[in-house]
């Protein structure tokens, strides 16, 4: 089972010789470090234990600093940091539902699909294609806008999907099976199982940063937890990735995810 977890663990994160971004190989004269998630999300006592740094070239690391800086202030306030006056970065808005506030202008799909592609990097040593399908289940509901381009409305998200992530995820953790990434003074956690079909192999992952589920409470909704997959065909599934358990118990009986 892969683990990245120990400071020996993140040096070999590193030193891949490709840009988890894009995937290309890097030309170190134009490469730099990122951190993930961006450092801004993160207390100033836990910056040093543990970060989460992987190589990348400069240009495809600069495309992400203003998303970045939003998302910093956004997520600092899990551990009670405020906004500087003036900032940008949080902004919530009322809902059309009487007493719900969602957020509006940090786009957490994105940011979560990128750290993904980084903990892929970092655990299984090798790039995500850059084609990569994912679906995510984010532990707030955030302002959207459907395929049309129709005005924006709320994405609660897709009930059945996140419970059948969450199972999956909760069934491989019981049996002691499960790929994990742990950074950043323990404060971000990242699990994930493969779950292979005939025409693709799904990555079904679980994501936890200072207990952000709790975010769910702003807004007055039941607690949720960020979860997920994305697909990748069988011949791309990483040597070495625990898959699925076959487990059974009463109230997880074993079954495809998809």
């Amino acid at each position: 089972m892969p683990n990245v977890f120990t400071a020996r663990d993140l040096k070999a994160a590193l030193k891949l010789p490709f840009c988890y971004i894009c995937g290309d190989t890097l030309n170190w004269e134009e490469s730099t470090r990122d951190h993930v998630p961006p450092k801004g999300c993160f207390a100033q006592q836990d910056r040093m234990h543990n970060p989460v740094v992987l190589p990348t070239h400069s240009a495809c690391n600069n495309s992400f600093k203003v998303a970045d800086e939003s998302l910093g202030q956004f997520l600092s306030l899990l551990h009670g940091k405020k906004p500087k006056p003036g900032a940008s970065g949080v902004r919530f808005t009322t809902s059309a539902i009487p007493g719900r506030a969602v957020n509006k202008n940090v786009n957490l799909y994105g940011a979560i699909e990128r750290w993904v592609r980084a903990f892929h990097a970092a655990l299984y040593q090798q790039p995500m294609p850059d084609s990569t399908k994912f679906a995510i289940e984010l532990p707030i509901e955030v302002l959207s806008a459907d395929r049309d381009g129709d005005p924006e409305f709320i994405d609660s998200g897709r009930p059945d999907q996140r419970t059948l992530c969450e199972k999956t995820i909760e069934n491989n953790r019981s049996a002691g099976a499960i790929d994990r990434l742990v950074g950043w003074n323990g404060k971000l956690q990242y699990e994930c199982v493969w779950v292979p079909t005939p025409l693709h192999s799904y990555c079904v992952f679980w994501i936890d940063l200072y207990g952000w589920r709790r975010l769910a409470k702003v807004q007055q909704i039941s607690s949720r937890e960020c979860v997920g997959f994305y697909s990748l065909f069988p011949s791309e599934q990483p040597p070495g990735a625990t898959v699925q358990t076959t487990l059974i118990t009463d109230d997880n009986p074993a079954r495809f995810l998809f």
